[in-house]
């Protein structure tokens, strides 16, 4: 295990509110306490019946997620140093998989706990920190 991956932060984004939430997170705690900071943008099909119709777009999905986290933390925390990995496979798996000699794994939920955050924390090979937006109070 190479210094890099014992001093990296794992963030999972996928362009929703909370991941950027988890992103803006990670970011400024990796900047604070010396780490390197990974961002994975992990896509699936939902059914092969679908792959040939979306894959394309889904790609180009992934790399526009990917591209514009890196832009966002690289504006606020430009001596940053970011990795981006683009996975293709279920986000769950992918990010437990890039927690592997992580620091820290880190996923947003607007939830308690969603899918990804809950797979995550059950299954990562490091500590998991779950960023929960706030969600307006539901009407009486």
């Amino acid at each position: 295990m190479t210094q890099s991956e014992e001093a990296s932060v794992v963030v999972g984004v996928d362009g929703s509110q909370e991941s950027l939430a988890a992103l803006d997170w990670a970011a400024r705690f990796a900047e604070r306490f010396g780490h390197d900071l990974k961002v994975v943008v992990a896509w699936h099909h939902p059914t092969p019946h679908v792959q040939a119709m979306v894959l394309p777009d889904l790609e180009a999905g992934a790399n526009t997620i990917a591209r514009s986290s890196q832009e966002r933390v690289r504006a606020s925390h430009p001596s940053l140093k970011v990795e981006t990995v683009i996975a293709a496979g279920a986000p769950g798996k992918e990010l437990v998989a890039a927690s592997q000699g992580a620091t820290l794994l880190v996923v947003g939920t607007s939830r308690t706990l969603g899918s990804v955050s809950s797979y995550c924390a059950h299954y990562a090979a490091c500590p998991v920190v779950i960023i929960r937006t706030q969600q307006a109070a539901p009407a009486t």
